[in-house]
Order: structure tokens, then sequence, then C-alpha cells
């Protein structure tokens, strides 16, 4: 007997352990859910972005245990809030002017699409987040987070394309001196398909030797490759050449003939290349400003600058497209790059040609690249 009542100490004992375990871990969930909270809030994944063309926005964030130095597994959401606000006072003051969702209950936290009053362009919205853990209280509203809107409609764009457009004029390369042969250097010539290597030919030794012999009239033929690289297909001969160590870039059609020294050509065009402008414009801030928002493009790549400080820290703005059907365009804060009563200068810089070079693996093409 006195064994069996040992027993049941024993049994009393380990019972007693595991009922105080459960205790700790359950003091330990309940400690880790009442710390969750929202944490980087993104629109349209972007964290704050500017000039956002998607009227429905889809807003996300991710749960976060405050009370825990390491991620928490297992952590999930019961329920959320979101408020939006037209100004940062009236978030602060829990007013959601523009959309309250009030208690959702619902664990989805990536991918809600706004549906609050209609945005329109140029307009800010700030917002932020209220979570209810599977098990708790609800947290603290999260930090609070923005977007603004872009130029939605065409009539939004008030400004005009600006740029230096006067075309250099195209002055005959000058003429050897007389018993000098080699003033005209041939750099590359291919004849073929442009952006097609397998059916192009290296015609460079060969028109070299030929200006050497002072042929500079030049025609674009399978006789010049000895063969031809792309039978049935039109063809051109693209040559970069120097005159007097000045380069030029010739591209002639099939068949077409054109003088290197002159360059008069029955077909052929030389292409002329705009040196990148650099425009500046001057003018008066009067006042504190409260804000000022730059929407900015160029058919090319462009670089701004304001009072001599650069704005923004990207390069080859505002990416590649093709021009004849998409332009995109970058929006910018520079509400603190302008200080009243001060004269400002904003530069604007870069290439912003129609046409440019792209240059992919050691290959050069010129056709049908903008930018």
């Amino acid at each position: 007997m006195r064994l069996k009542y040992s027993m049941n100490n024993n049994n009393r004992a380990f019972a007693f352990i595991l009922w105080l375990t459960s205790f700790v871990c359950l003091g330990k969930q309940v400690l880790a859910t009442d710390a969750t909270c929202a944490t980087d809030l993104r629109c349209e994944y972007l964290v704050n972005p500017l000039g956002i063309d998607v009227t429905e926005p889809r807003l996300s964030w991710r749960l976060e245990d405050r009370g825990r130095q390491s991620a928490v597994r297992g952590l999930k959401q019961g329920a959320y809030r979101i408020l939006v606000a037209s100004s940062r006072e009236k978030l602060e003051l829990n007013q959601g002017d523009l959309w309250d969702t009030g208690k959702i209950q619902s664990s989805q936290s990536t991918q809600l699409a706004y549906a609050g009053k209609t945005l329109s362009s140029q307009m800010q919205c700030f917002w932020k987040v209220m979570v209810w853990p599977a098990v708790g209280q609800p947290s603290d509203w999260s930090e609070p987070a923005h977007w603004s809107m872009g130029l939605l409609n065409p009539a939004d764009w008030k400004a005009e394309w600006i740029g230096f457009d006067k075309i250099p004029e195209s002055k005959p390369a000058p003429k050897p001196a007389p018993g000098s042969k080699n003033k005209v250097v041939i750099n590359k010539a291919i004849y073929g398909v442009p952006n097609n290597p397998a059916k192009q030919a290296d015609v460079t030794e060969k028109l070299q030797a030929q200006v050497v012999a002072g042929n500079f009239k030049v025609k674009a033929s399978s006789a010049l490759a000895g063969r031809d690289p792309a039978f049935g297909t039109k063809k051109v001969l693209v040559i970069d050449f120097a005159v007097d160590g000045k380069a030029h870039k010739v591209t002639i059609s099939e068949n077409k003939t054109t003088n290197l020294l002159t360059g008069k050509s029955t077909g052929g065009k030389e292409k002329t290349y705009l040196p990148s402008p650099h425009l500046r414009k001057e003018f008066e801030v009067n006042g504190k400003v409260a804000r000022a928002t730059l929407y900015a493009t160029a058919q090319g790549f462009a670089e701004m600058h304001l009072n001599g400080k650069r704005v923004g820290d990207e390069y080859f703005m505002p990416g590649w497209t093709d021009y004849r059907k998409r332009i995109y365009y970058r929006t910018y804060d520079v509400t603190s790059m302008l200080e009243p009563g001060q004269m400002r200068w904003a530069q604007f810089s870069g290439t912003v040609g129609s046409g440019g070079t792209l240059v992919s693996k050691g290959r050069i093409s010129t056709e049908n690249i903008f930018g």
C-alpha cells in the first residue's frame, strides 16, 4: 500500500509539472499576441510610392510580434481595420475621410484593393492599419504610410515637350590632302540583316583596302561581301568610319552607293546625332511651399537638378520603351528642395533624343532602337 501511495504522489507531481509548463507556454503566447502589430505597409508592393496610376491600389502589410526579438512562427491575424485619410492630421485623429473599413474579420493581409472614395489625379492618401490576432486584444495602430496619385488623365498634363531640336549642319567630309590615301579609316563595316548576326558579313578589311586604294564610293552589295549573307532578304551596309580623325556613321541600303568623303548618296543616309542638351530655367519662389511635385519624362534619358542638387537617385530615367507607343514618367516630391524668397535654378540635363544606340554582347544595333 505504501508503494502505491508513493506512485500516486509521483503522478501528482508529474501532473503539476505538466500544468505549470502549459501555463508558462500559454503565458508566452498571450504576451506574443498582445504585441502583434502591422508593419511594412505597402501600396502596390511599394513603400510610400509616388504617382500611382491605379485607381484601386492594392494594400499589404506584414504581421510582427514586437514583444519577441525573433520571428514568431504561426502568427495569425484574425481581423483588421484600415483607415485612409486625405491628410496626416486627419489620420492622427483617426478620421478615415477617404476610407474606413471598420473591423473586418479576415486573415488577409496582402492585395487588399482600396474601396473608398474615388481617387483623383495628384491626390495624397495617408493610411494605417490595426490588426486583431487570432487570440488576444487588438494591436495599436501601425506607423502611418502614404501614397500619392499620378496624372490619371491626358488633360492633367499641362507641360509641353522641351528640348534643343536644332540639327547640326551636315558638312561634307573633307577631302584628303594630295598624295595622302589613308585619311579615311574604316572602324567597322557590317553588311546584311540588322540585329541578325547569322545573316551578316563583316566587310571591314575589304572596305579598308578599297579606300586605301583611293576608291571612296561604297556600294552596298553582295559583291562587296563576296557572298549573299541573306538571300531574298533586304540588307544594309552599316559603316563606322573616321575622316581626318572625326567619327562618322552611315547606313547604306542594298544596291545603293555613298561617297564617304562628300557624304553624297544615291540612297544611303548618314545618321546625325544631337548632342546631349543642358536646359536651364530661372524662377523665384514666393512664400512657403506647402507641396511641390515634379512629373518628368523624356524620349531618352534625363536627369534633373534643382539649385544644383540632383533630383532622385535613379539613372536612365524614365526607362526604355518603344516611344511610338508608350512613354513612362516619374514622380518626385521636391518640396524640401525649394526655399522661399530665393531665386532658384532648375537644370534639366541628359540625352533626350528619340533615337539611340544599344550595345549588347559586343554587337552594336541601331535599327528600331529608341532611347
